[in-house]
């Protein structure tokens, strides 16, 4: 770096930063490139072998967070049962 200068332009932008991002476009194009370069069928093999796991963990991860979410806000799965389990009781309900 120059004397004087506080390691990025003029927008704010950390030179490592655009250098990561730049390497990354750069190595996502080339896999495009050869995906789509390949014939029909080895193409969609390709794709479903990377697009079916990766749905899959994606959809195992959102439901993870999602019953994190559920059970802190007490709207779970096992607190609809234990509520319903009191409430059917008749021995509670009938007051004797």
């Amino acid at each position: 770096m120059a004397p004087g200068t506080t390691g990025s332009d003029a927008y704010g932008t950390d030179p490592f930063k655009v250098e990561c991002v730049h390497a990354l476009a750069t190595w996502w194009d080339g896999i495009e490139l050869w995906i789509t370069g390949l014939p029909f069928v080895p193409q969609s093999i390709v794709v479903l072998l990377v697009s079916v796991p990766a749905a899959f963990l994606l959809a195992w991860a959102f439901d993870g967070v999602l019953a994190g979410v559920l059970h802190l806000l007490g709207r779970d799965a096992h607190a609809e049962r234990d509520t319903t389990e009191v409430v059917s009781d008749p021995s509670i309900t009938e007051g004797s």
